[in-house]
């Protein structure tokens, strides 16, 4: 079974250069900059998303491509911002230049910080492939036992999909329709089964890999770390970022 599938990474431009662990920590950063940019700093957000789009404009990507992926993702910042009437109004870190933030400042700084993150998230899924990304972080040092959930995690997905798919055409195939309340009752007997199918199957891939000496580790990939090249332009980055963070 491989567990580093070799993915191509057809990443153009400057990104194109960067290892898949320098990636990692500049669309993090965006994120974390974003994330603790006080409240109210809305020409500042403008910039982290001018910064992002820029990216991904001299990577290549497709814009339609990431703003549909940002569509999918909306209903989680809708969540977040159903919140905003239940917070204090010294809810976010370093608050609004008066004092207090108001309801608005409030809204608008969580929307700014949930989609520059998303968008963060989105262009490192779109410029580097999973085991690329496994790969990085491990050049990053993650912990062992963390790097062993991602990597069974990324690897029975796809054998859970797959089990679901066997059984909703074998439901289709009895006449299933699903279009009112009385099949939710069915519904819920096919998660269950799925649910044990897959406790079952990940039992026996279990024994298996014991059976074939497994150690509890995994063969690492191409875990090539931050080199030179890669430092300075995530130091050029993260400075033109603070400098966006502390405009008025």
């Amino acid at each position: 079974m491989n567990f580093t599938m070799a993915d191509t990474d057809r990443t153009e431009g400057v990104l194109g250069r960067l290892s898949p662990a320098a990636r990692i920590v500049l669309f993090l950063t965006v994120a974390v900059i974003a994330v603790t940019t006080p409240a109210g700093k809305a020409l500042s957000f403008a910039l982290y998303t001018a910064f992002l789009l820029m990216t991904a404009i001299s990577a290549r990507l497709s814009l339609r491509k990431l703003l549909f992926r940002l569509a999918a993702a909306l209903p989680f910042i809708v969540v977040l911002l159903a919140l905003v009437p239940f917070m204090p109004d010294d809810a976010f870190v370093g608050g609004h230049p008066s004092g207090a933030a108001t309801r608005s400042a409030l809204f608008l700084t969580l929307l700014g910080r949930s989609t520059i993150s998303m968008i963060a998230v989105i262009l490192l899924s779109m410029t580097t492939p999973f085991p690329r990304i496994l790969d990085g972080l491990r050049a990053l040092k993650v912990p062992p036992v963390l790097m062993l959930i991602l990597t069974f995690a990324w690897r029975f997905v796809f054998v859970i999909r797959a089990e679901a798919l066997r059984m909703i055409r074998a439901a289709e195939s009895r006449l299933y329709r699903g279009r009112s309340l009385k099949d939710a009752v069915l519904v819920g007997r096919l998660l269950a089964t799925l649910f044990l199918r897959s406790y079952e199957r990940s039992e026996r891939v279990y024994m298996a890999m014991v059976s074939r000496g497994f150690s509890g580790t995994l063969p690492g990939g191409r875990a090539g770390g931050i080199t030179a090249a890669d430092g300075v332009l995530l130091f050029l980055s993260a400075t033109l970022l603070l400098a966006m963070r502390l405009v008025p």
